[in-house]
């Protein structure tokens, strides 16, 4: 079994960015297996991924959730690739990144509709990401 924890946003206890990251950093030297950061009402949770990334060893950071509708697909893979590269650790491969990326479609479901999602958004960000690498 794998245990992690919520941190930052409405779920942690960080009133800052460099908080943010010192709560990351003492889920990883408590033991959790991955930490989860909201995508709401602060910090741009990529970003403070990336940050933490290059502080942390082996902690899974995920998204909880980015959304979609805010985000150019390019734009999103560009950043979830960089966002991914900072987690790497050692020299190690990219693949063995620690990101874990959640994606919401947010409002954008009531506002266009299931089948945009399905058809033209998320075709959108899987090709774009494959560009990316």
């Amino acid at each position: 079994m794998r245990i992690g924890i919520g941190v930052g946003g409405s779920v942690g206890r960080s009133t800052g960015l460099e908080d943010h990251i010192r709560e990351i950093e003492a889920a990883e030297r408590d033991g959790f297996d991955s930490v989860w950061i909201p995508h709401i009402r602060g910090w741009d949770a990529l970003t403070v991924i990336a940050i933490a990334g290059t502080r942390t060893r082996r902690i899974e950071m995920m998204t909880g959730v980015v959304p979609a509708y805010t985000r150019h697909p390019v734009l999103m893979a560009q950043q979830a690739l960089t966002t991914q590269a900072a987690t790497v650790r050692d020299g190690a491969p990219a693949s063995t990144g620690r990101l874990a990326l959640g994606i919401a479609d947010g409002t954008l479901t009531w506002m266009v509709g299931p089948r945009a999602l399905e058809t033209h958004v998320m075709p959108r960000i899987s090709k774009a990401a494959q560009r990316a690498g």
